[in-house]
């Protein structure tokens, strides 16, 4: 078997591959700087140019940052057969959207681009894709307890469903050892209805007090989102702040959502340890245990760990060092407004392990980390 794996400098965004013998398996591919000129685009191209097809592309979660690159792959006609993103129930799908227009301060294409794929992804993917036909997977959140049977059903790449649970342990090949397995943490949210009206009333969505409930609020921002009048009858630096009121105070001010994967030997015996934890912008610091619990049988088998959320200090804790780990990725702008990553957190991680900051400088002389493994089984 031959494991290889790109790093791609994309700047404050994300670009992961890997080729599993013939099996190519992205995690995540976007950009802040989605232009024309961007290292985003480059990278996307330069790799669609050596590889015309993708088996299998993770979105971590729905932030432009973490899935425009798609269009990219698509321009040099790269065949992306399977798409994986975690299923969002109706509260985090509200609680998303308040939270991605906290994070805004002025209309723009990629509040709007995210808004609609966090109503509704699987339509959106497939109008980027321009293809109705796309197989996309949803992995469902399951709610973790400390003493439930947290392995997955084994289910080969070929027989994947449009829905699987969290914890499937995907096998790429009938007699492969390499597993990829995703986490989508179930984070129970109770939104109650004077927050749901304090929401009507922002948004001017017009519900009156009987048809006031999530699912009617979502129906009203998606017509509003796909007309381009959700923000026009208001100042978005209104709304901005009135809304961060209200998400603050259901004391939720982190990402609260995002699948994780572990890509990796199903079982190494403890000694090659080459596998690889993705993580997107989950709130580790709050749900490491969670996390580290889901995975634990796999622990021993982990050399790399995506730092989540370009390395900002509230997404980390130093548990997630684990003892076996190499080193640490931290994808990351060079001159980014949120001060990523956070120096407290680089100069953590460098007391356990050694770590990357992959940033979009140099990206022409492919001045980035490249990892390749081989071996036998």
């Amino acid at each position: 078997m031959i494991i290889k794996r790109v790093f791609h400098p994309v700047g404050q965004g994300a670009f992961y591959r890997e080729k599993i013998n013939q099996f190519n398996f992205i995690y995540d591919c976007g950009a802040k700087k989605c232009g024309k000129d961007s290292p985003l685009k480059n990278e996307a191209q330069n790799f669609s140019k050596k590889e015309n097809q993708i088996d299998l592309l993770v979105i971590s979660h729905f932030d432009s940052d973490h899935y425009n690159g798609v269009k990219f792959l698509l321009e040099n006609n790269c065949l992306i057969k399977k798409i994986m993103i975690p299923h969002l129930n109706e509260e985090i799908k509200l609680l998303s959207i308040i939270q991605r227009i906290t994070r805004e301060t002025k209309n723009s294409e990629n509040l709007m681009s995210d808004l609609k794929m966090i109503i509704n992804p699987v339509e959106e993917l497939k109008k980027i894709m321009n293809k109705d036909k796309l197989q996309i997977i949803q992995v469902l959140p399951k709610k973790y307890e400390f003493d439930e049977n947290i392995e997955g059903e084994n289910i080969e790449y070929s027989a994947l469903q449009d829905m699987i649970i969290s914890g499937t342990c995907i096998t790429i090949e009938e007699k492969n050892n390499w597993i990829i397995k995703p986490f989508n943490l179930a984070i129970n949210i109770t939104i109650k209805s004077d927050i749901l009206l304090e929401i009507n009333n922002i948004l001017k969505l017009g519900l009156n007090d009987l048809d006031l409930n999530i699912t009617n609020i979502l129906k009203e921002l998606s017509i509003k989102i796909e007309d381009d009048t959700l923000l026009k009858e208001r100042k978005i630096e209104i709304v901005h702040e009135e809304l961060k009121i209200v998400y603050n105070n259901l004391g939720l001010e982190k990402n609260k959502y995002s699948l994780c994967c572990y890509s990796g030997l199903k079982n190494d015996k403890g000694k090659k340890k080459i596998g690889c934890l993705y993580t997107g912008d989950y709130d580790a610091k709050d749900e490491i245990f969670p996390l580290l619990n889901f995975y634990d049988k796999y622990i021993n088998y982990i050399g790399i760990v995506q730092i989540p959320h370009h390395g900002a200090d509230e997404n980390f804790t130093d548990q997630l060092m684990l003892k076996n780990i190499r080193i640490a990725l931290i994808s990351a702008g060079k001159n980014n407004q949120y001060n990523h990553p956070s120096a407290n957190v680089v100069k953590d991680i460098a007391n356990h392990c050694m770590v990357y900051i992959i940033n979009e400088v140099n990206y022409y002389e492919e001045n980035y980390i490249r990892y390749k493994n081989k071996w036998s089984n």
